[in-house]
């Protein structure tokens, strides 16, 4: 740990239980130091540490509300303003300050922009920003400016946001700053296709930052990225990138993967993650029924369905979520209706001008128990079941049955 954080962290023990008296006693730039402190120990993993970060928060906002011409003298507390705002400040306390305040251009322009950002002013912020160069500044100032910047490109040019994004981690190595950079940059590596920087980004993130609070939306990203470029990406480099993460992080990631690749009918990528996920086992070293759920309901309507049900079968229900017990019984559901003898045409196809039913197609309903719906499902032009019309509108009920549970 660097000298500083030693001396910050000294600080922060003393200023928790602190009093309003002694909070006025300390500059804002000494606070804002423990509160970057604060936020590495998050982006390292230290869970425990983010409550500590919002009653922090608060006192450098009282702070700043309470702050003086005198104190904004010291230049370290205007970085220190534009950082606390960047850090999950309050934005209506940056925007008092950039109006009362009487800046030089420089500072106006980039506080302006900073505090439009904040307050979802896109437009502005980047007018305001677009000339500033965030390597001259303080690094501690700069890494954050750059993220921002970054992140207002992402939409329309996505190559210079990238450009940033390697700016603001090289300006904030091992930070907060440099955890989120890298996650913008994963989804923007997937969008431009940019498949060995996306693979390369994806195992630094694990490396450095997997026991993030914010590792959730990596994995989103990740998975969405991996869908994305799934005719281009190597699953071998994948494969390696997720085996650098906790057992359990692994069978997580490969169970959700399995399930979106479901739902995109992607049957290859679908195959590759089940099966990752059955060699990881279950919490308790049994095959877990999930990775056998996923794998088996895209093939309910395949050739081998007689196989596929029988697989479903030998699932234990006691063991899946509320959500995959409603996916398996739909899936059970669809199997039977394609290998039933019912499927065959029935006597009303002889009577072509019998009244037809109304109403919409038959789909499995989520909050139904598919298992023991027995209506019959007509066309309109022969009366009896056309087999794979239905199946298919089953097969769709599955998909939004898996979307949901993926949620």
């Amino acid at each position: 740990m660097k000298l500083r954080h030693f001396l910050a962290a000294g600080l922060l023990v003393a200023l928790l239980p602190v009093h309003a008296a002694a909070e006025t006693a300390l500059a804002p730039y000494q606070m804002v130091r423990s509160l970057q402190v604060l936020q590495d120990r998050i982006a390292d993993g230290d869970h425990a540490a983010l409550p500590m970060q919002n009653k922090l928060l608060e006192m450098i906002d009282k702070r700043f509300r309470d702050a003086t011409d005198a104190d904004f003298e010291d230049r370290r507390n205007f970085r220190a303003m534009l950082v606390y705002g960047m850090s999950g400040g309050n934005p209506v306390t940056l925007e008092m300050l950039t109006g009362r305040l009487h800046l030089a251009t420089h500072d106006q322009q980039l506080a302006l922009g900073v505090s439009a950002y904040l307050t979802g002013r896109l437009r502005l912020a980047q007018t305001a920003l677009k000339t500033i160069d965030a390597g001259k500044l303080r690094p501690e100032l700069g890494a954050f400016l750059a993220l921002v910047q970054g992140s207002l490109m992402a939409a329309e040019t996505p190559l210079d946001a990238l450009r940033f994004l390697d700016q603001a981690r090289l300006l904030g190595p091992g930070t907060l700053v440099e955890e989120a950079a890298l996650r913008r940059t994963l989804s923007l590596t997937a969008t431009l296709k940019q498949v060995p920087r996306f693979q390369r980004t994806a195992e630094q993130y694990v490396r450095r930052f997997i026991r993030s609070p914010y590792a959730s939306q990596f994995v989103d990203d990740l998975l969405g990225g991996i869908v994305a470029l799934d005719q281009h990406i190597d699953r071998g480099s994948i494969a390696s990138t997720i085996a650098l993460m906790t057992p359990e992080q692994q069978r997580f990631v490969y169970l959700k993967l399995a399930r979106i690749s479901a739902i995109e009918n992607l049957a290859d990528l679908n195959a590759f993650a089940a099966e990752k996920a059955r060699s990881l086992g279950g919490v308790d070293g049994e095959p877990d029924p999930r990775a056998l759920l996923y794998s088996a309901a895209p093939e309910v309507t395949s050739e081998t369905v007689d196989q596929t049900l029988a697989r479903l079968k030998q699932i234990d229900k006691s063991r899946l979520s509320e959500n995959d017990r409603l996916l398996l019984d739909a899936a059970e559901a669809i199997a039977n209706s394609v290998t039933s003898p019912a499927a065959a045409l029935s006597p009303a196809a002889s009577a072509p001008e019998a009244e037809q039913p109304q109403g919409e197609p038959e789909v499995v309903q989520v909050s139904a128990d598919p298992s023991t719906d027995t209506r019959g499902s007509e066309t309109a032009d022969g009366g009896h079941m056309d087999i794979l019309t239905s199946a298919r509108a089953k097969l769709d009920a599955v998909d939004a049955l898996l979307e949901r549970s993926a949620q």
